[in-house]
């Protein structure tokens, strides 16, 4: 009964067009980013951990630096990363880092993209916008 009162502005056939097509790349770019950080968990799993299971903070490895995911490691494996071993994992991380940032980066283009189309849609005024940016953030980076 109260999504009856909801004010549901009427799109225009461009406004519907460019929604259809920011979330259809952004759901792109969120599988791919998914699939990457699940990629780089096995390999944090299968090459340090013995396919051990990874802890909350290693599930989140785009936000450690390297001295944290060497601390994470070896609370969660009982084990540290063999010396020889790294410069290698550090370059790796940060790699990793710097792709999942990458796609973060343009998932929050596009997500700004499409909330300037609802707020045109909605008529909504810049204070009215300012409001829901403020009250919707989150950290972007997130899963």
């Amino acid at each position: 009964q109260f999504v009856e009162r909801l004010p549901i502005p009427e799109l225009t056939a461009d406004q519907e067009s460019r929604l259809a097509d920011y979330a259809e790349q952004i759901t792109g770019l969120a599988q791919s980013r998914y699939r990457f950080h699940t990629e780089t968990a096995h390999r944090i799993s299968a090459d340090l951990g013995e396919n051990g299971k990874l802890n909350n903070a290693l599930d989140e490895w785009w936000t450690l630096d390297f001295a944290t995911f060497r601390d994470q490691v070896k609370k969660a494996f009982k084990r540290d990363i063999p010396l020889k071993e790294r410069g290698e994992w550090e370059a790796y991380l940060t790699d990793a880092r710097s792709k999942h940032d990458q796609l973060t980066g343009k998932i929050v283009t596009l997500e700004t993209g499409l909330n300037e189309v609802v707020y045109t849609a909605f008529g909504l005024t810049p204070e009215e916008r300012n409001l829901i940016e403020q009250a919707t953030k989150y950290p972007y980076g997130a899963v």
